[in-house]
């Protein structure tokens, strides 16, 4: 799943008005330390992240387990 980390480095199609962007969707928010024991919070390959921030597994697992542990982290998410 990709994600930033800041609502800044979204791309204005992503942000909503009150950001300062045009986006019809939603922009939640959850604390990187919510992410629990499965899952890590990894750069993408550019050298000031400005590309984003993926939420992948910690170790091999199936699509199904990997569903399950984000939607673990269901009740942090906070809409912004």
């Amino acid at each position: 799943m990709s994600v930033a980390t800041e609502i800044s480095r979204l791309p204005t199609h992503r942000r909503p008005p009150e950001h300062g962007g045009d986006g019809d969707d939603p922009v939640w928010a959850l604390d990187s330390g919510e992410l629990g024991e499965l899952l890590n919070l990894v750069p993408k390959d550019d050298d000031d992240h400005s590309r984003g921030w993926f939420v992948e597994p910690m170790t091999q697992m199936s699509l199904n387990a990997y569903q399950d542990a984000l939607a673990e982290t269901r009740e942090a998410w906070e809409r912004i």
